[in-house]
């Protein structure tokens, strides 16, 4: 498996049920990771921005990226991801997002005494720049106090620079059984060398998921996928890109971590790519 990179975003529920036993410190998000870039396009300015809200009920933070005026499409962009960012938080605080969209980073220590409903801190790591593509990473986690564990909180955006539009990864690839036998293959593989990796004693949740996810049901799912945020939302099924591997984020259970990254390497995806994706 030399070719396949096995990417963890998040720990599983019982080590967030850990850290919400003790006040953590999150480091700030006005900082863009960018070390995995195939064609970094160094004339881009990002700027980082978060949509906030502190009041008795709520402490939400959702950390995202801008674009000044310096690039093409600049405004379209900035719609697209600050839509995208509204639409999540609506999703995940089931409509009781009640804050400012547009607001300076933050660094804040998680506190459970400092709100009573529901409480976020999501940052953002770009993983792909170049002048055809955007590739973002959103992850944190989410609590609701009527819930019995905290959430693993993970989306991407996958924008397309020459136009401002969402990246479809049906546009990219053939998207046909032998795709998703290639998705099955590589999380199942990858998935177990995890658990043995880390020695977690779980093969009973392990089997559950591979069960879930029948061919049929991946394929409606990776043909429609980044054609309606709030559809992916849903489904919990997320790409992102970079520098030599395509991510995929599979949803799985909260005792396992909420979500499970596989990497596939682009030289296995080459079969499977669209003429015009070359």
């Amino acid at each position: 498996m030399s070719s396949i990179n096995i990417k963890i975003g998040i720990k599983t529920s019982l080590c967030f049920l850990l850290i919400f036993c003790y006040t953590i410190s999150f480091s700030g998000c006005n900082r863009v990771e960018n070390d995995t870039l195939q064609k970094p396009n160094k004339a881009l300015t990002i700027i980082s921005y978060c949509a906030k809200e502190t009041t008795e009920k709520n402490q939400i933070y959702f950390h995202y990226p801008l674009f000044d005026n310096s690039i093409q499409n600049a405004d379209i962009i900035n719609t697209l991801i600050e839509n995208y960012v509204a639409v999540s938080l609506q999703s995940i605080c089931q409509g009781g997002f009640h804050g400012d969209l547009r607001q300076s980073p933050v660094n804040w220590e998680w506190n459970n005494g400092d709100y009573s409903l529901q409480a976020m801190y999501i940052q953002y790591s770009v993983v792909y720049d170049s002048s055809e593509l955007f590739s973002i990473k959103f992850e944190g986690i989410y609590n609701n106090k009527s819930s019995i564990n905290p959430m693993n909180y993970f989306n991407t955006l996958n924008i397309d620079m020459t136009n401002g539009k969402p990246i479809v990864i049906s546009d990219l690839y053939n998207i046909n059984s032998d795709f998703i036998d290639l998705i099955q293959k590589n999380f199942n593989e990858q998935m177990l060398d995890w658990i043995d990796d880390t020695k977690a004693n779980l093969p009973n949740a392990v089997e559950e998921i591979f069960n879930i996810y029948d061919d049929d049901s991946l394929l409606k799912t990776f043909n429609n996928l980044n054609k309606n945020v709030n559809k992916d939302i849903e489904n919990g099924f997320f790409v992102f890109f970079e520098k030599n591997f395509l991510g995929i984020s599979i949803p799985i259970s909260n005792a396992l971590g909420d979500h499970f990254e596989i990497m596939i390497a682009y030289e296995e995806l080459a079969p499977f790519k669209k003429e015009k994706a070359q």
